[in-house]
């Protein structure tokens, strides 16, 4: 089966926008989600992307598009003003970044992090992936989970959150040891390496569940980590790239926008 994840995130839109209808009579105004981001091309289009969803859910957008060369400071400096702005109620900050991002994700106050970069719990990717999976109808208690990323933003938070549905987890990364002796083992595979290609079908037990986390631009489209066509042979059900795991991705960074807005009120 191969798990359609933009129908998945227009489900969550749907459930959003009615959560925020409520949300926006009662406070009297829409919640408003700030995107950074840095350079152009990918960055250009993960913004619009997220503009275009937010209009049609009943958020109001707010970008800023930084020139590649822009300095760190001034990134910085720009998110210190929407930290202190009370009608910016979400921050979402795009990477990676043609510079380095770390204190760039680092200032952006935790209370309005849509992304989910500090608290494991508001992982969009981490919750994306436990909501593919149990949408999918897939049973995650008891299973064995392994997840190819130790990652902070992607790998760690999706094994804190298989962890918490009662999944036994294994982390692998690049100093692991026979890797496809591991992967071998998964009932449930996720990958979030961001190397094209580094799962093979012969590297996957029959009839586990197979999400590919990553996303790398190749000319003039994105791959993932796994080797659809081998895969998909072997797996009960797995998620394709693109379409899979990234617009639930992006459906959680509304539904995280919009939890924010209901609860902290700045």
């Amino acid at each position: 089966m191969i798990i359609d994840g933009k129908e998945i995130a227009r489900q969550m839109e749907e459930e959003t926008k009615g959560m925020l209808e409520k949300l926006a009579e009662k406070r009297g105004r829409k919640p408003r989600l700030a995107l950074v981001a840095v350079g152009n091309g990918d960055a250009e289009l993960y913004v619009k992307n997220i503009e275009k969803k937010c209009l049609e859910i009943g958020i109001e957008p707010l970008s800023q598009i930084f020139r590649a060369d822009i300095s760190e400071k001034e990134v910085t400096d720009y998110i210190k003003v929407l930290n202190a702005d009370k009608g910016t109620d979400a921050i979402v900050v795009h990477r990676p970044m043609p510079i380095p991002d770390a204190k760039i994700i680092a200032t952006v106050d935790p209370r309005k992090d849509a992304y989910g970069y500090f608290v494991p719990s508001r992982s969009a990717v981490a919750n994306a992936v436990i909501t593919i999976l149990e949408r999918s109808g897939t049973v995650i208690a008891g299973k064995h989970a392994v997840i190819i990323s130790r990652s902070r933003y992607h790998g760690l938070p999706i094994a804190h959150q298989l962890l918490k549905k009662d999944a036994t987890v294994t982390v692998c990364h690049s100093k692991t040891f026979d890797l496809s002796w591991h992967t071998s083992q998964a009932d449930i595979l996720v990958s979030a390496a961001g190397s094209p290609g580094l799962v093979k079908g012969e590297m996957i037990k029959s009839g586990a569940v197979v999400i590919d986390v990553g996303m790398t631009r190749d000319g003039d489209k994105w791959v993932g980590d796994v080797d659809f066509w081998t895969a998909n042979q072997k797996a009960s059900a797995i998620t394709p790239v693109p379409g899979g795991v990234g617009p639930v991705a992006l459906a959680m960074i509304l539904n995280n926008t919009a939890d924010i807005f209901s609860t902290n009120g700045v």
